[in-house]
């Protein structure tokens, strides 16, 4: 294929890994130099593959899977000097698709050794399609005392298996570590209902801003950068924009600030949803808590739908006030879609639905709201959902 300027492409190439364990794999563009390009420099990129044995337990471990006790009055995160922690919580997932048994635990504070543990077992990947991963925790009991004096900043380290008698496709994710910060300091933080994106369906070449409100719930004002970007089709992050943000501390409410990044949106989100998101790094002085510092949200911001169009069979007619009464009187399937069952967009499914319908249909009554006709999203911000119209698809 051909690349316009400042564009991208991508190809896809189906290939079997045979063996288990490391396999590299290079990329190249270009590979015998038949386009004349100003940088032959980055026309290729390698990297290794994993192939694991899916019948193996995998245990992993993550920062915010540690989890200090609060001692009275402040954070275990955030706490006072000369406070007591009396314990750490651990909580450990497996991955796999082999329950992991007798797995041992060492939690150290400052690369001292605190407790050596030993969680049963550790339950094999669950739910109804096998992908929710298992989990199990263990309390390490310790009454440490946070220090009065410098440094500031002590690590809490936490290792799965840490002499590796578990035989397991990956053994580089079985230790996390999470910092405390003793004395006051900021906790900033942002949710994925903070980021509002202008239009809930842009399309391609359409100018959107990107807003985005950041909180501070510690004790410090605090100083970052905020990063706005989205993940297309390809799976790949692209920068937006990002903004330096000052936000006081806390008082009685989190301190807060907002920002907003103009943004000119790639694709038709109608037909290729995006994600969009929202990362706090560099923060001045450091927080207490990173793990909450990402969120993001998808466009469109709802699920397409056409308006009326209850029992999602692809047109408006009878059945569709029919099936409605059935829901509301009867109680009948809720369908698909909540939205395209709010007949008037009053954001409340009650009898005047069904009667906004019927008056369209048989008494020349005013026409939907949009979307009607075709499929859209909805404009009006309201409790209902709409988890996906099959009409739509």
């Amino acid at each position: 294929g051909v690349c316009a300027p400042y564009s991208m492409a991508g190809a896809t190439l189906d290939y079997t890994f045979v063996g288990l364990g490391g396999h590299g794999v290079e990329v190249i563009v270009d590979p015998l130099d038949e386009w004349a390009e100003f940088d032959e420099g980055n026309n290729s990129i390698s990297g290794g593959v994993a192939v694991r044995d899916c019948t193996l337990p995998n245990l992993f471990i993550r920062s915010e899977h540690i989890n200090p006790a609060d001692p009275p009055g402040t954070s275990g995160l955030n706490p006072d000097f000369g406070s007591i922690i009396e314990s750490i919580v651990i909580t450990a997932f497996n991955g796999g698709n082999e329950t992991a048994f007798n797995v041992d635990v060492d939690v150290r504070m400052d690369g001292d050794l605190l407790c050596s543990l030993v969680i049963p077992e550790v339950p094999a990947l669950t739910g109804p399609s096998g992908t929710v991963p298992g989990s199990a925790s263990v309390e390490c009991v310790t009454s440490w005392l946070v220090p009065s004096e410098l440094p500031l900043i002590h690590v809490i380290e936490a290792c799965l298996d840490p002499e590796d008698e578990i035989f397991e496709p990956l053994e580089n994710d079985n230790c996390a570590t999470r910092a405390i910060i003793a004395g006051s300091a900021p906790d900033l933080w942002i949710t994925d209902d903070d980021i509002i994106v202008s239009s809930c369906l842009p399309g391609e070449g359409d100018f959107v801003f990107v807003t985005a409100t950041i909180r501070n719930s510690g004790g410090e004002p605090g100083f970052a950068r905020a990063q706005v970007s989205y993940v297309g089709p390809d799976g790949i992050g692209w920068p937006i924009g990002e903004r330096w943000i000052f936000v006081a501390a806390a008082g009685v409410t989190p301190g807060e600030s907002t920002i907003q990044v103009p943004w000119i949106v790639p694709y038709d989100t109608l037909t290729t949803p995006i994600v969009v998101e929202v990362d706090i790094v560099d923060s001045t002085p450091p927080e207490y808590d990173e793990t909450n510092n990402h969120a993001e949200t998808v466009l469109p911001c709802s699920q397409p739908f056409v308006r009326g169009d209850c029992n999602d069979d692809g047109r408006l007619d009878i059945g569709d006030p029919i099936f409605l009464l059935s829901q509301l009187f009867s109680s009948g399937s809720l369908g698909p879609c909540e939205d395209a069952c709010d007949m008037n967009d009053d954001g409340v499914k009650n009898i005047a639905d069904p009667i906004a319908g019927l008056n369209f249909l048989f008494s020349s009554g005013p026409p939907l709201p949009a979307p009607r006709g075709m499929c859209g999203v909805d404009a009006t911000e309201d409790t209902l959902g709409c988890d996906g119209s099959d009409a739509c698809m």
